[in-house]
This record gives C-alpha cells, sequence and structure tokens, in this order.
C-alpha cells in the first residue's frame, strides 16, 4: 500500500494567490488566475475559460454601472458572490497543476501521462528554455550548441535548428523542407533576425510554417 503524499507547509500556499483574486475581487477579476494557468499550462481548455471569465468580468462591470443608482443592490451582491465561489471550485484543479501539488482528500489522482506524449512535451519545454538562453544569452547558446545538432554537442535542447547558421542539411533534416528550400533559408542568414522575419524574406510552403516556428530559432552573433 502507498504511503500517503506528505504535503509541506510551503506547497500548501502555493497558488494560493488564485483564491485571494478571485474572492477578494469580488469574482470581478477572477479572469486573472484563469489567464495565469493558461500560459503556464498552455492547454486550450484552460484557454476556454479565460475567455469564460473575460465575458464574466466584464459583464460584471457593465452591471456594477447598471446597479450604481439602484438602492437594491442585493442581486448584484448575489451573482458576484455566485462567480466567486465558482472560480475559486474551478481554480482547485488548475492550481494543482500548475504548482505540481497532489490532488486533495476525496479527488481522483490525475491519470497517467502516455509515455510518447510526455516525452513530446519534455521536448516541446526544453525548446522554451533554449529559446530564452538563446535570447537572455546569444554567446552561451553558442557555446552549447544550440540549433546546431551538427556539432554534436552534449546540450540537449529539445530538437531546435539555427536558421541563422546552421547548414542546409541540418536545416532541411530538422525542418522536414526540402533541399532547394533549405539552400534559401542559408542564402538568405544574416539578413533576418527571427523566425517571423525570415519566413517573410524567404519563399517557403505555408504548410512548413508551424514546424519551422516550432523547432526554429536565430541565435544572434
Amino acid at each position: 500500500m502507498t504511503a500517503p503524499q506528505r504535503v509541506s507547509a510551503r506547497s500548501r500556499i502555493a497558488g494560493i494567490w488564485y483564491f485571494w483574486v478571485a474572492l477578494g475581487t469580488v469574482g470581478m477579476f477572477a479572469v486573472v488566475p484563469f489567464a495565469h494557468a493558461a500560459q503556464r499550462l498552455r492547454r486550450r481548455s484552460a484557454w476556454v475559460w479565460v475567455g469564460v471569465y473575460g465575458v464574466v468580468d466584464i459583464a460584471l462591470f457593465a452591471m456594477t454601472s447598471l446597479f450604481k443608482d439602484l438602492e437594491d443592490k442585493a442581486p448584484l451582491g448575489f451573482i458576484m458572490i455566485t462567480v466567486a465561489v465558482t472560480a475559486c471550485f474551478q481554480l482547485r484543479t488548475l492550481r494543482r497543476e500548475v504548482y505540481g501539488l497532489p490532488p486533495g482528500p476525496g479527488e481522483p489522482a490525475p491519470a497517467p501521462i502516455d509515455p510518447a506524449v510526455a516525452q513530446v512535451l519534455a521536448a516541446r519545454r526544453r525548446r522554451e528554455e533554449a529559446r530564452a538562453l538563446a535570447d537572455q544569452d546569444p554567446l552561451m547558446a553558442r557555446e552549447l550548441g544550440i540549433g546546431r545538432p551538427d556539432l554534436g554537442l552534449a546540450y540537449d535542447d529539445g530538437g531546435l535548428v539555427d536558421l541563422g547558421s546552421a547548414p542546409a542539411d541540418t536545416i532541411a533534416r530538422v525542418l522536414g523542407l526540402t533541399g532547394p528550400e533549405a539552400d534559401r533559408v542559408v542564402a538568405a542568414q544574416g539578413r533576418f533576425a527571427g523566425v517571423d522575419e525570415m519566413l517573410v524574406l524567404v519563399d517557403l510552403p505555408i504548410g512548413a510554417w508551424d514546424r519551422i516556428r516550432d523547432r526554429g530559432v536565430v541565435v544572434r552573433a
């Protein structure tokens, strides 16, 4: 039998601000913690809640103006409290996912992630980290070989390719481009400072743009 997971006091308060915002503003800024969770989780369903509570918050602000001159504000107060409490209930799971907390009492543990999915997500996180490093410290990025799998260095960047310095065969292999398409990218090296700028300069199939944005990086000289 598996021993229950012990949760530290620090873990218990991680992300508690989600509830403070929802309750402290009586639901009027409930969209804020949902937006934070969506940005961290990068999941479409989380962004749906951002849209829902964005509309709800706009409606609350509009209703506040409408009820301003009325003596009986009880209906508005009831609606705002309902929104705040509902938001807190829905934020429980999101908070645990964002801050890596175990499920609460009576809540089912999350289903195990398929190893193939976990591998893709891990590579995506490594690409994001490598991009951030390349943006903050280009010199270190070059020493680590970010975006240069052809150099055979040890750093794992999640499968990036440096559009500004990698050879054509490497660009073609990582991005799934043809030889002539990769040659056009190499011919434009030095004339663009970012992936989107490269897409404007170089004639490449639109169908390849998503993969180029996902795997491409431009490490500044």
